[in-house]
């Protein structure tokens, strides 16, 4: 059964398997982690959430800066007055990916003067696309 979690002015519904805990990062007021599988497939979500002192655009820059490979859109985010949408490849050794690559999904959205980013990864190999799909449509900013 999915399970929805919420933090500091946000939501987001896991995939069964993926369990979330709190985690602090440099430059966020507030986290969560979520580990697991989906099927065999290691993953990763993260939830975070930060203050827009440069502003929307420039974290967006600065999210995606030292990705292998990224294409950015924007989309709509329940809640949110802007959002962008990173899919690409990053340098990361977090879930035993060939040669140190890993998919990754980033979602940042805008509400008032703070930044809400979440990322979701897995390994190129794993045929986990579905479920981050839903993870993505579930992810919204509360009033």
């Amino acid at each position: 059964m999915a399970n929805a979690i919420s933090g500091d002015g946000w939501q987001v519904t896991l995939p069964p398997g993926v369990i979330a805990k709190p985690v602090a990062a440099h430059g966020y007021l507030s986290g969560v982690i979520a580990r697991g599988f989906i099927g065999e497939a290691p993953v990763t979500v993260l939830a975070q959430v930060r203050d827009l002192s440069d502003g929307f655009n420039r974290w967006v820059e600065s999210v995606a800066a030292h990705w292998l490979e990224v294409d950015r859109r924007r989309i709509t985010v329940p809640g949110a007055a802007d959002a962008v949408r990173l899919d690409g490849v990053i340098d990361f050794d977090g879930l035993g990916a060939a040669d140190e690559r890993e998919r990754c999904t980033t979602v940042c959205a805008k509400q008032r003067r703070r930044g809400y980013a979440l990322t979701a990864r897995s390994r190129p190999e794993d045929a986990v696309h579905e479920a981050f799909e839903a993870v993505v449509a579930s992810f919204v900013l509360l009033t």
